[in-house]
């Protein structure tokens, strides 16, 4: 990424200045003309301290104090004094701590380019009779088809039409492994494919896109500072005034204009102000590599303090998915009979428990007999009738509202508990039921014996799913607390009384039905939400892997950007303190004050740097 005009010519003149200074110094030291070198070292000095100057006046008049005025005044004291070399070198020095301040800022922005390298400029726009054009990325439309081969870079967010391959979709989630993909699996801009062709129908274009959006959190990310940084911006009010009556009184106590001059320019707090900033930056490009999406800062110095996790059961702790795990018959069906007569209706409706009644049937390899005159009742049942007997499969309660007796599941009470319950009517007659879980996601339990571990004291499982279902998922992944049958209202209202009582609360979920507690929250984490734009939009942390470790991979990175910052902060100020102890005593010119300040900036930075390469176990990669 280029610079812009203006920058480059400030960077032209700093080296012209910093080549005029060399020269000056050596025609000195030299003795060939002291007038020479004087003329060399002044016009240097004018090119660095005016660029310096400027740059301070123009923060005096504007919203924000960066603290270039005190080494601007140091440069103007110098130039009083006729020791224009002195001004020179000092104010190149510190335009070259500035340089490394803004290139710590401009790490997110790197971090955007090499997100927009990774979309193709051109796509394989479909035609109706199957043939393909090559056309620029801007021109595709939502509802259009491409073709994607093997090495391709998916242009935009799609669905498979056609077509089975892996994928590396490490740019969007993080994940290393190469995702397998099938017809009806979504597929988004920026990612590879690996193995084969893919007919994909375009969902999103442009600015809409995942990776669009990716970059754009990336970039507000950068726009706003942390609280921290906050507090250090409002010390610029005093700080150069009192800065000014220390140098004065150094003045005035040792009568040399030289050990005030250092004071001002050690005074300088470049590693200060770089360092909660740089930690942030860092972090944010740790949390992203691990696929983990942080909006704001602030969000990281939330999510390090956090004491309590609040987490919704459907989609988060569990899969999302429903599966049948076992059929059970009333005599005198066989379960059999009963599988065939209940998938039979189920296979004509799109709904995940037919689905998943469906699939079941498959397993056992259990052929299904025609279903006629088939009716949904939405949200209650199908009713249909094979082999010219009435079939109706639904809750027990859709059931008795047929007149078929209530209680018909009750011979199978103790089987059903704790699992979701659809029932089985043939021929007026209850038959049978099957018992349904969303299954615990694999990683559950360790992700949050792991939350425990790193001090998260209260885990509440949250959901407005029935009591017995939410126990046993609870029990699974090692949960003691849990709240089941929560309306949205009642969801708030224990968020509220969590904070209430002095816990700094994360509420996780997957951002959709879960936006009124998400809100309540300190700090919101919307889990799997690589497919959902409104997660990406309602949480303060999108977690683009569906994996429960993202939560504690986050608070660990929180905690150790956290401990770095303080560790940023006392080398920042210890290396002032120390610098204005020194040049108040004699030990560090105004060159000296300059290059420590420098070397300050330089260690903060790299201080940082050891964030990105963190696991978020408090280990690096």
């Amino acid at each position: 990424m280029s610079a812009p005009p203006s920058r480059r010519r400030a960077r032209l003149a700093a080296a012209l200045g910093a080549a005029l200074l060399l020269n000056g110094f050596f025609i000195e030291r030299a003795g060939a003309s002291h007038a020479a070198g004087e003329l060399a070292s002044l016009m240097g000095a004018v090119l660095c301290a005016g660029l310096l100057c400027v740059r301070a006046v123009r923060n005096l008049r504007g919203p924000e104090r960066r603290l270039d005025e005190l080494v601007a005044l140091a440069a103007v004291a110098c130039f009083a004094l006729g020791d224009y070399l002195t001004a020179g070198v000092v104010a190149l020095l510190m335009l070259g701590a500035l340089v490394l301040e803004e290139h710590t800022a401009s790490g997110a922005l790197t971090a955007v380019e090499s997100l927009r390298a990774l979309a193709p400029k051109t796509a394989r726009r479909l035609r109706d009779d199957g043939a393909w054009d090559a056309v620029p990325v801007q021109e595709l439309a939502v509802g259009e088809r491409v073709k994607i081969l093997p090495g391709d870079a998916v242009p935009a967010d799609g669905t498979i039409e056609r077509g089975a391959s892996a994928m590396h979709e490490a740019s969007i989630t993080g994940e290393s492994m190469p995702a397998d993909k099938t017809p009806g699996d979504p597929v988004y801009a920026g990612t590879l494919n690996l193995t084969g062709a893919l007919d994909v129908r375009i969902d999103k274009v442009g600015e809409d896109t995942t990776l669009a959006r990716v970059r754009g959190l990336i970039v507000e990310a950068r726009k706003t500072r942390p609280r921290i940084a906050g507090t250090l911006e409002r010390v610029v009010g005093w700080y150069p005034p009192v800065v000014i009556m220390l140098a004065a009184l150094v003045l005035l106590l040792s009568e040399d204009w030289g050990r005030a001059i250092s004071t001002i320019v050690a005074a300088c707090p470049v590693a200060l102000v770089i360092a909660v900033p740089s930690a942030a930056v860092a972090a944010l490009a740790c949390a992203s590599r691990h696929g983990i999406l942080v909006k704001k800062p602030q969000s990281l110095e939330t999510a390090a303090g956090v004491s309590a996790l609040v987490i919704d059961k459907t989609g988060t702790l569990t899969c999302g998915e429903l599966r049948v795990v076992r059929a059970l018959a009333q005599a005198p069906w066989a379960e059999d009979t009963v599988v065939a007569h209940g998938a039979a209706v189920a296979r004509m409706s799109q709904h995940p428990v037919a689905r998943a009644l469906c699939a079941y049937a498959r397993e056992r390899g259990i052929a299904l007999p025609e279903a006629r005159d088939v009716r949904e009742e939405p949200g209650r049942g199908l009713v249909g009738a094979v082999g010219g007997r009435e079939v109706r499969l639904g809750r027990p309660e859709f059931l008795a509202q047929a007149g078929i007796a209530a209680g018909g599941t009750a011979p199978f009470e103790e089987e059903l508990r704790g699992f979701s319950a659809l029932a089985v009517a043939v021929g007026g007659s209850f038959a049978g039921a099957f018992a349904l879980e969303d299954r615990a996601r694999p990683e559950a339990r360790a992700a949050i014996e792991a939350l425990r571990v790193a001090g998260v004291g209260r885990i509440v499982m949250l959901t407005g799913d029935r009591r017995d279902v939410s126990e046993r998922t609870a029990a699974d992944v090692g949960i003691d607390e849990v709240i089941a049958e929560c309306l949205p209202d009642e969801k708030l209202a224990f968020v509220r009384r969590l904070r209430e009582e002095g816990h700094r609360v994360l509420v996780a979920g997957d951002g959709v039905n879960d936006a009124p507690a998400l809100a309540a929250g300190d700090l919101s984490a919307a889990v799997g939400s690589g497919t959902n734009e409104v997660a990406i939009e309602s949480a303060d942390v999108a977690l683009l892997r569906s994996d429960l470790r993202g939560i504690t991979v986050l608070l660990a990175l929180a905690r150790r950007s956290r401990a770095v910052a303080a560790q940023n902060l006392v080398i920042g100020g210890g290396l002032i303190a120390c610098g204005m102890f020194l040049a108040a005593f004699g030990y560090l010119s105004p060159v000296a004050a300059a290059i420590v300040q420098n070397a300050g900036a330089l260690a903060v930075l790299l201080s940082s740097a050891r964030l990105v390469s963190e696991r978020g176990d408090g280990e690096r990669a």
